[in-house]
């Protein structure tokens, strides 16, 4: 996928979540992503975080992703089977990252 290619067409905001164990797209393909992207921008990153992780999160997490969105209301998600729960740390283990792009601010 050109990913890259489809983001610099895109004019919103872009959140890159990377999990530092993920075998499946590897956290330094994201980084590229987020790297290059020029508008506003949010990158979490989860040195110890497999590719499915994302779901087994704090709410405090979601809380900040749903912030970013501009959906204060977001929550985790609740249905379907979740992960073994080997991965969840705090918001503050995670390193953010946020641009809000040149000349915005």
């Amino acid at each position: 996928f050109p990913a890259d290619q489809w983001l610099a067409a895109y004019p919103g905001p872009v959140g890159v979540v990377l999990a530092g164990q993920d075998r499946i797209i590897p956290a330094r393909w994201g980084r590229a992503l987020y790297d290059g992207f020029e508008g506003r921008k949010q990158l979490w990153e989860f040195a110890d975080a497999g590719h499915n992780d994302v779901v087994s999160q704090p709410p405090e997490w979601w809380t900040q992703v749903g912030r970013f969105w501009g959906l204060p209301g977001l929550t985790p998600p609740q249905a379907g089977p979740r992960p073994s729960g080997r991965f969840r740390p705090t918001v503050s283990e995670a390193r953010v990252e946020s641009s809000s792009g040149p000349g915005r601010g």
